[in-house]
């Protein structure tokens, strides 16, 4: 595992839901499964998207902290990673996230909905990670990014009838 200058940050649309974003070394990496859920798109959709995109998917290593009642801004919530929001002990998680160049080609332009989730994502976000003193407000909490897996291991992203597997995640 190679330790990389990340930073986690969270974003929250009342349409959109969670957007969960890693900054690599200045270059923003988007949650997969966030980017799913804004553009709407099943295992199979997502899964073509990947497999024609020149864009990226890595897989990052976080890991978890207990959760704390003063925090407003968790990066995971503890129903998505299976476990209790009273557990004592930090766990370590494997999660997918891909670069801007994936998030455009998932886009269909012809879709309006999709249209305004490309340009929430590629306008407000990044340039609230471009301004230090707004992107403070969205940093993450509970989550510390240890490694980039992506670096020592390939990817491995498999469509089997209507499941994706992306490395160890699962998309229905």
């Amino acid at each position: 595992m190679v330790k990389n200058n990340v930073k986690p940050y969270v974003f929250k649309h009342p349409d959109y839901g969670w957007l969960r974003v890693l900054v690599v070394d200045g270059i923003p990496y988007y949650c997969i499964l966030d980017v799913r859920f804004i553009f709407d798109k099943g295992p199979k959709k997502l899964y073509k998207a990947i497999a024609l995109s020149t864009g990226e998917v890595r897989s990052f290593k976080i890991v978890v902290k207990p959760h704390n009642k003063k925090n407003h801004n968790p990066f995971f919530n503890c129903k998505e990673i299976g476990v209790s929001r009273k557990r004592k002990k930090d766990i370590t998680v494997d999660y997918n996230f891909c670069d801007e160049q994936l998030i455009a080609d998932l886009l269909n332009q012809n879709n309006p909905d999709e249209s305004l989730g490309f340009k929430w994502i590629t306008g407000f976000v990044k340039r609230v990670l471009a301004h230090p003193e707004v992107r403070v407000l969205y940093d993450a909490q509970e989550a510390e990014v240890v490694a980039d897996n992506s670096i020592s291991q390939p990817n491995s992203i498999v469509l089997s009838d209507n499941t994706l597997w992306i490395n160890d995640q699962v998309f229905h």
